[in-house]
């Protein structure tokens, strides 16, 4: 994205948002174990779907295989990072979240909070994470309490390193989780399958996503 996935349905304004060729990530992917009720959301900025599929990724090949997926999505302009994941993760569209670029001024998140919160307000037990390299989503929309863990890395392989620690030494019962580096390429060097550096950084990301799903496959109650 200018600087933004869409997973499960946090409402019915937002049914699936993804389909700018600067942001598109048809793998926001949930890998939930349901006896537990746990969820791990995995949302790549700026990860166009057909260098995805062309990609050598095959950590997130395999979590496509089992799932239940699109590639044929929709979203609404401005396609600013912080619009998009304000609709993402609230689940309403700009006209009700209030962000219509990435200053987030004019936000209505006290109306219309991120999905952690709602899960927060549900059943305060619940610990709630929230790994993002693109900090203002944390800062911004995370942000202002509830949230158990709250990190903020500057890349995605430490990103990855985070959330292993979480799943490794600690019991979450939901975590998202940003990469961004696939965006910061594309803006770099251009959203192409033609690019060298845009597609490696994808597959930088499936071998941190491989780690992630090892770590969670170890855990006791998997």
């Amino acid at each position: 994205m200018q600087k933004s996935l869409t997973t499960g349905r946090f409402s019915q304004d937002v049914r699936s948002l993804l389909r700018h060729v600067l942001f598109v990530i048809a793998c926001l992917i949930p890998a939930m174990t349901f006896a537990q009720q746990k969820v791990l959301i995995i949302g790549i900025d700026g990860c166009r779907h057909d260098a995805l599929r062309a990609a050598n990724t095959p950590h997130l090949d395999a979590l496509i295989a089992e799932s239940v997926y699109s590639y044929d999505a929709l979203t609404e302009p401005p396609t600013w990072s912080g619009v998009g994941w304000s609709a993402m993760l609230t689940g309403v569209w700009r006209n009700k979240h209030g962000v219509t670029d990435n200053t987030f001024s004019g936000n209505q998140f006290a109306d219309y909070p991120h999905f952690m919160k709602r899960a927060e307000a549900f059943d305060p037990s619940l610990f709630t994470v929230s790994i993002s390299h693109w900090a203002p989503i944390n800062t911004q929309i995370v942000g202002g309490g509830g949230i158990d863990l709250i990190v903020s890395p500057s890349t995605d392989s430490l990103v990855g390193a985070a959330a292993v620690d979480v799943l490794q030494n600690q019991d979450p019962d939901v975590i998202f989780l940003q990469f961004d580096d696939v965006d910061h390429a594309g803006h770099a060097s251009g959203f192409s399958m033609d690019v060298p550096a845009y597609m490696a950084a994808i597959e930088s990301v499936d071998r941190f996503v491989g780690y992630i799903m090892a770590a969670l496959q170890s855990r006791p109650n998997y």
